[in-house]
């Protein structure tokens, strides 16, 4: 055989061969399947992106993370430039900043914010977004159940009893005369159709269907979509539109902040 020939005759069988192992094995040119990442990895690199986030704008004014993450929860207090000053930032600098963090997801209702939720450490309250969505998992059919009888959002409910007992059924707060109760914190002073006082607590820790299905009547009671803010603080606390001051958090927008974090949480990871 000529050289041309030894060329040719190899080059011809080179093609036959691609040919055959590309019809015999085509799962050789498909991409292997994608293995999903697990709630609780979801849950690690969305608390990643915010601390990346958060971390690039307290390298440029030179705080601490910790520092930044402090004045985006003050944003809306009037004493915010006050604080601001104290940390040693320039007045062009404090503009900048103040513009800088109203820029990133805060307290517009519509994105997650790190404020008690995002950051990859227990809240304030002491609990993460991980035992978060595990309790979620844990309550979510009765949950849905309780909701859809009243023809209400059960990320909304969902969303109520995560902010409100972290999904704690075993819940008994008891203060001035109030006694709030299991995983919706309902209020056992207002049921004496359940018992006697001790009879309604431990029934409201031991059936968590039954406490949910108060805490969904309570929203339907008030339920209006084109008003979920007051919706929602009209269940929790009602005298906030008497302008009376909220326990711990001084206004109801700092209790809606954290709902609303919760609530866009649990969309994105549940994929609802």
């Amino acid at each position: 055989m000529t050289r041309r020939s030894v060329i040719f005759f190899f080059f011809g069988w080179a093609l036959l061969l691609g040919g055959l192992l590309s019809f015999a094995m085509p799962s050789l040119a498909e991409p292997l399947p994608q293995k999903s990442p697990t709630l609780a990895q979801q849950v690690d690199q969305l608390a990643q992106e915010m601390v990346n986030r958060f971390t690039q704008v307290a390298k440029r004014y030179r705080l601490s993370i910790l520092q930044v993450w402090t004045l985006s929860e003050m944003l809306e207090r009037p004493d915010w430039e006050k604080n601001a000053r104290r940390l040693g930032l320039s007045k062009e600098k404090l503009k900048a900043l103040h513009d800088e963090l109203k820029s990133l997801p805060h307290k517009n209702f519509g994105e997650l914010t790190p404020y008690n939720l995002m950051i990859p450490a227990p809240d304030k309250w002491g609990y993460t977004a991980k035992e978060g969505i595990r309790g979620w998992e844990k309550y979510r059919p009765l949950i849905e159940k309780a909701a859809i009888e009243q023809g209400i959002d059960p990320m909304i409910l969902g969303t109520y009893i995560w902010t409100e007992s972290n999904f704690d059924s075993n819940q008994d707060h008891r203060e001035r005369g109030m006694y709030a109760v299991g995983l919706g914190s309902v209020q056992a002073q207002y049921h004496p159709e359940l018992g006697p006082l001790e009879t309604r607590i431990r029934r409201l820790k031991e059936d968590p269907l039954l406490n949910l299905r108060i805490t969904a009547k309570e929203f339907k009671a008030v339920w209006k979509s084109e008003d979920m803010f007051g919706t929602v603080m009209d269940v929790w606390y009602p005298a906030w539109r008497k302008r009376r001051s909220i326990p711990n958090l001084g206004n109801a927008y700092g209790y809606m902040q954290l709902f609303s974090n919760r609530y866009f949480m649990l969309i994105q990871i549940m994929g609802s």
